[in-house]
């Protein structure tokens, strides 16, 4: 048996050197003659037509009838195709006819259209036969008859192309990059992009099935390589790599964020900041967008910024040194006006003119509740309102004035309020119409002993919404100041009481002054009446409610109040 394969390839050999020598036709002249018709090759059909793809095979029959004549199965043979550059040629071995045991046959040859294939070629045929050497039907015989064929493929060529831009890239660590693809096919029915990582075998993920199309791919993880595969009517027709590499990376980070900063002046806050597979990295620094200024350099490092101005916007950013664009990490940092100190709640005054007076109360953190009383330039008494806000860098606010309508006030602008502290000392700054003024104040301290009740902040009727008592709470002192009105005119009604009980009978006092007003001269001094009583009940610790009778008479009206609920507004 091995003998019978090496006289076969010896024999394919000289007969494909003989095929080179000789041209098809002389061949075949050969074979009559030596063979006289016994043997007898064939290709069927003689033009084979048939539609094909890139990547299909196109199957035709070939064979070789062998008569008696050649002694039955002695016979064998090869058949050889030429001039199939652009073809892949599998040829099927030989086989008996059940019908015919005299005769052999090649089942098929297949052959595979490559995509650089002609639609039409033109190739021979050639078979051989031959009888072994030691066959008891006579001495050897071999020989070449060929026959020219020629087989059409009317392939319409289903093509493709698809690019991913980048197709190199730099990642930071536990990021994800992003590339854009864009294919197109040509004449094909069905297409497939799909993505896999090289050289693994966990099946592509199918990313679209339109023949045309471009889309961004944002899942490429740092050191890795992406296979980017297009098929067309189920054939790969073009393929692209992505190589995603691992790129610098960097922290930045500023506190405190935002950075208070006194009014006209300074405040500060400290970067710091780290990076990843760099060799240097630089802090640049853009003021209000107002292009960009390197402050810092180095790998890491932790830097104060003492130069953060209340109102602008500081955008500091990490980049590799030397390269502008590519950037790390950024961070904003806005500077704001430096909320000011909240002061203490309760009654303040002037040492220096004693008889009027404020009381204050804190809003949250971001606000105050100032009231002043004071007197009119007739010396009558008269109370006005302010809400301040520290958005300046002080306690700003507008100034307003109460009228009564009978059931509830309105208020009107009259000036403005401004709280300030300087190293410690507080000042009262207001403007009236054209009048204007400024004068320390400080926080009126009173009382001891241990607090029953803790009345302090300011008290109002919901039903009559306008009027209300400040209450002042110092251990045992309770001191009770009324908000109210003489007809449409505010006036104010002041008295204290040291009760530790929940019931308290307060006297208050109509005051009257001609010097203490806004824009007054001369020695303070108040004139004092007594106006009646203020009485309330509430419940030890801090009440939120109380009931109140008032029975009060002064200059111009009088206010008179009978077991009413008073409710806390603001405080304690």
């Amino acid at each position: 048996m091995a003998r019978f394969a090496l006289v076969q390839r010896i024999t394919f050999l000289a007969c494909l050197f003989s095929l080179l020598l000789f041209a098809p036709r002389a061949h075949a002249q050969a074979a009559s003659t030596a063979l006289g018709g016994c043997f007898n090759p064939f290709v069927n059909p003689n033009d084979i037509a048939v539609p094909a793809n890139v990547g299909d095979y196109v199957r035709f029959k070939a064979g070789n009838e062998v008569r008696d004549c050649l002694c039955g199965n002695d016979v064998s043979a090869v058949v050889t195709l030429t001039g199939l550059d652009a073809y892949e040629g599998v040829q099927a071995s030989l086989v008996s006819d059940p019908t015919h045991p005299d005769r052999r046959l090649f089942r098929y040859v297949d052959l595979k259209v490559l995509p650089q294939g002609p639609q039409d070629i033109e190739f021979n045929i050639c078979v051989q036969a031959f009888r072994a050497v030691g066959s008891p039907c006579g001495a050897w015989t071999s020989e070449w008859v060929c026959t020219q064929r020629r087989i059409r493929v009317n392939q319409p060529r289903v093509n493709g192309s698809i690019s991913a831009t980048p197709s190199d890239l730099y990642v930071a660590p536990g990021r994800l990059g992003t590339t854009t693809l864009s294919w197109s096919t040509t004449v094909a029915t069905t297409a497939q992009v799909s993505v896999k990582l090289k050289n693994s075998t966990t099946p592509a993920t199918v990313l679209s099935t339109a023949l045309t199309g471009s889309r961004a791919y944002s899942q490429l993880a740092p050191n890795n390589t992406y296979v980017f595969q297009l098929h067309a009517n189920g054939l790969l027709v073009a393929h692209r790599e992505v190589i995603v590499r691992e790129g610098a990376s960097g922290t930045l980070t500023a506190t405190p964020n935002p950075v208070s900063a006194p009014l006209g002046g300074q405040g500060s806050t400290t970067l710091r900041w780290t990076s990843r597979n760099a060799n240097d990295t630089q802090i640049l620094v853009s003021v209000d967008g107002q292009g960009s200024t390197l402050v810092f350099s180095g790998k890491s490092g932790a830097q104060t910024v003492p130069w953060i101005v209340a109102g602008r916007s500081y955008v500091f950013t990490q980049i590799l040194t030397g390269e502008p664009f590519n950037v790390l990490a950024s961070v904003t940092v806005r500077g704001e006006v430096a909320r000011p100190l909240q002061p203490l709640t309760g009654p303040w005054y002037n040492p220096a003119r004693s008889g009027q007076g404020w009381d204050l109360q804190r809003l949250g953190t971001d606000g105050v509740s100032l009231t002043w009383f004071t007197y009119t330039a007739s010396g009558q008494p008269i109370w006005y309102l302010s809400t301040l806000s520290g958005e300046t860098g002080e306690w700003v606010g507008p100034l307003t004035e109460s009228t009564w309508t009978g059931s509830t006030a309105t208020l009107r602008n009259v000036g403005t309020a401004k709280l300030l502290v300087t190293n410690n000392q507080w000042r009262f700054k207001w403007t009236l119409g054209a009048l204007s003024g400024e004068e320390p104040i400080v926080r009126t301290e009173f009382g001891g002993g241990a607090t029953t009740m803790n009345l302090n902040g300011l008290w109002y009727r919901p039903e009559e919404p306008g009027w209300g008592v400040l209450f002042a709470t110092r251990g045992t002192t309770q001191v009770a100041t009324v908000c109210a009105f003489a007809g449409s005119r505010p006036v104010w009604l002041h008295g204290s009481v040291v009760s530790a009980s929940t019931s308290l009978s307060v006297p208050l006092n109509y005051l009257t002054s001609t010097t203490l007003c806004p824009g007054c001269t001369g020695s303070p001094s108040t004139n004092i009446q007594s106006a009646g009583t203020l009485t309330v009940n509430g419940i030890s610790g801090v009440p939120g409610s109380l009931t109140a009778t008032s029975q009060l008479s002064y200059p111009g009206g009088s206010w008179n109040r009978s077991n009413v609920s008073l409710f806390r507004l603001v405080g304690p």
